[in-house]
């Protein structure tokens, strides 16, 4: 993610993933001198369909485009990896 940070975005995202994640966890990046990232977004799933789902809706839902416009936030990119072990 890049832009600014906001304390609503976790509940409202939880509440779009909650029935497709097993977990979610915002981070922020701390002296990252001139990356183009200021934050990450993990989640965890046992179903990649549903939770490509679940997202599009919580970046459909106008308040997350509210608090991304006040912030000037938005996703850079998505990684999918699978655990193995």
């Amino acid at each position: 993610m890049s832009g600014g940070a906001s304390s609503d975005a976790p509940d409202i995202a939880w509440g779009h993933l909650k029935n497709a994640a097993t977990g979610l966890m915002f981070t922020r990046l701390f002296a990252g001198g001139p990356a183009a990232w200021t934050g990450a977004i993990f989640t965890w799933t046992d179903s990649v369909a549903s939770m490509a789902s679940a997202a599009a809706n919580s970046w459909a839902d106008p308040k997350v485009q509210a608090i991304q416009a006040e912030t000037g936030s938005q996703p850079l990119g998505r990684l999918i990896n699978r655990v193995l072990a």
